[in-house]
C-alpha cells in the first residue's frame, strides 16, 4: 500500500493478511498515532446485497437479546412479523421443527443441523417456507 489509505479514525498502512470473508491491516489511529490491526469484511462481500441483509439481521438479533427477557425466538419473531424479513430462519421455534420432522422425517425427531439441511432450499425466502410449515401443522387461516 503506497499511500495510507483512510478507514474511519484511522490509517490503513498495509495489508497483513486476507481469507475467507476478510481482510487484516495494521493500522494507526490518526490522533494518537497507536498502532492497531483492524479487520473489515471484503469490499466484494460487502457489496452483496444478500449478505448484508443476512449482517443486518443478525445485528437487530444480538441488539433485542441484549434485552433482559428476550430471546433469540423473540427476536426472529419480531424479524418476521414486525420487520416483515423474508429470509429468517427460526430454529428454536417448535413448530417450525415440529413441521419439518413431520413433512420431510415421517414424524421422526429432527436436530437443528438436519432442519438446516432442509431450509437450505428455500433461501432466500425461509420467512414464507417457514409460514407454509406453520399451516401444515394447522390449517386454520391465521390473520398476522
Amino acid at each position: 500500500m503506497s499511500r495510507p489509505q483512510a478507514f474511519g479514525a484511522y490509517d490503513l498502512l498495509e495489508r497483513i493478511n486476507v481469507g475467507g470473508m476478510a481482510e487484516v491491516f495494521r493500522a494507526v489511529h490518526r490522533q494518537s498515532r497507536r498502532l492497531v490491526a483492524i479487520k473489515r469484511i471484503l469490499p466484494s462481500v460487502a457489496e452483496d446485497d444478500e449478505f448484508i441483509s443476512m449482517f443486518h439481521d443478525e445485528a437487530i438479533i444480538a441488539e433485542l437479546v441484549a434485552i433482559r427477557g428476550i430471546g433469540r425466538w423473540t427476536a426472529e419473531m419480531f424479524l418476521i412479523f414486525h420487520l416483515l424479513r423474508p429470509n429468517v430462519l427460526p430454529l428454536d421455534d417448535v413448530g417450525l421443527i415440529n413441521g419439518i420432522s413431520h413433512n420431510y422425517f415421517s414424524g421422526d425427531v429432527v436436530s437443528r443441523s438436519d432442519a438446516r439441511e432442509v431450509a437450505a432450499a428455500w433461501e432466500p425466502y425461509c420467512t414464507v417456507a417457514t409460514w407454509y410449515i406453520w399451516r401444515s401443522l394447522d390449517p386454520v387461516p391465521v390473520e398476522y
